[in-house]
């Protein structure tokens, strides 16, 4: 065999081995875009549910469904970040955070799952702690760290999380008296697709990528995650480290909580029954909700309406959504207009995509409602204030 065959012979399996990573990853934003259709149109018929004044037995069916959609839409998002950090595709915007906010998000997002699953849940936080953080991934990193405690732990069982301040670093801890953790896998644990062995009654729990992620978003701010355990059926601890910053901690302005009257959405959704539960829902929000089925309608619509906010689906019959952003933007009355996607497909080169085709912003479903609210009062051009449904904050809306 010369070396020129040899060479050409790699040269093959390079390609071939790139070939099969494009086609996994194109594999998984399709499984994803596609399990988010149904998902998102129950996600937002739940939360609609969630407004009506019902009985305690039809209100306890939509908690279980409002808090198992969340879990189905957290798998999906874990399974192509899993992706995208095998890629080294991952990024982070940091600035000064108050880390104690963050961890206690944690806490308040997590009681729900923890009373289901009766556990007992204790949370200590020490206040404040300015870390460099990019609080969306921390809060992640939270809550990753406290779905494994939940999978791990049979009902009955402790977790706690604690948040305190160790020297020159921001200590967060999550522990359980749960399954534990046999010696050769504290390490392994954090590697993807890796899970330790558990009984049948917990086998709903995960894909095996939320330690993975935890550690590489914590390594990203320049901290470490280890695990301990003194084997099995005798708990486990996980605890991150943060360097601490003496930077003035940064402060979010409120994107605003009155409705203005007559602020005009135009909704573009191919979906019937997803078109009607998100108009309803925004409807009951304060909204002016007009909708389109397809993107040539859209077009028109957008056009006649003059909306102060576009929500437009990407793959729409006629033309698709990205087409649909550069006809409305070639028009110059309509440039004033918040473009927003709202998408199933949520990989880096589909918001690139957005962006270039004139969106604003790139939302992939289902959504929270102050989600949304927050992006419009980020980018808005002219006045617009808007408000949660019934005082709410938790809504979702989705395909």
């Amino acid at each position: 065999m010369t070396d020129e065959t040899l060479e050409d012979r790699l040269r093959v399996a390079e390609a071939k081995l790139a070939e099969s990573v494009l086609r996994r990853d194109e594999f998984l934003a399709m499984l994803s875009h596609e399990l988010r259709n149904p998902l998102a149109a129950v996600v937002t018929a739940a939360q609609l549910l969630k407004s009506e004044t019902l009985g305690a037995e039809p209100a306890r069916l939509i908690e279980v469904i409002d808090r198992q959609t969340h879990q189905m839409a957290r798998l999906l998002d874990d399974l192509l970040e899993a992706s995208r950090v095998t890629q080294n595709k991952v990024t982070i915007r940091t600035l000064p955070i108050d880390l104690s906010l963050v961890v206690d998000d944690a806490a308040t997002a997590m009681r729900a799952t923890m009373a289901a699953s009766q556990l007992h849940f204790t949370v200590a936080i020490t206040r404040p702690l300015a870390v460099e953080g990019d609080a969306v991934r921390l809060l992640q990193v939270c809550t990753n760290l406290l779905n494994n405690a939940i999978k791990y732990t049979p009902r009955g069982g402790r977790v706690s999380l604690e948040a305190t301040r160790e020297g020159a670093e921001a200590v967060i801890r999550v522990s359980d008296d749960g399954a534990g953790i046999p010696g050769d896998m504290l390490t392994a644990v954090f590697d993807l697709f890796v899970q330790s062995s558990r009984t049948i009654d917990r086998a709903q729990g995960g894909i095996g990528v939320g330690l993975t992620l935890a550690r590489s978003w914590v390594d990203m701010h320049g901290g470490s995650v280890q695990a301990a355990s003194e084997g099995e059926g005798r708990g486990s601890a996980f605890t991150v480290r943060i360097p601490l910053t003496t930077k003035p901690i940064a402060h979010v302005a409120n994107p605003g909580n009155a409705v203005v009257p007559g602020v005009r959405i135009a909704l573009i959704e191919d979906n019937e029954d997803t078109r009607e539960m998100m108009a309803t829902l925004l409807t009951r929000s304060g909204f002016d909700v007009r909708t389109a089925a397809d993107g040539l309608a859209g077009v028109t619509l957008i056009d006649e309406l003059s909306p102060h906010v576009a929500l437009i689906d990407i793959g729409l019959p006629g033309i698709d959504g990205l087409e649909v952003a550069r006809r409305v933007r070639t028009i110059s009355k309509n440039r004033q207009v918040i473009l927003i996607a709202l998408t199933g497909y949520g990989q880096r080169a589909d918001r690139t995509a957005a962006i270039d085709a004139g969106f604003d912003a790139h939302l992939v479903k289902p959504i929270r409602l102050d989600q949304l609210i927050a992006t419009m009062a980020k980018h808005e051009r002219q006045p617009l204030a808007v408000a949660t449904l019934d005082g709410r904050d938790h809504a979702l809306l989705g395909e």
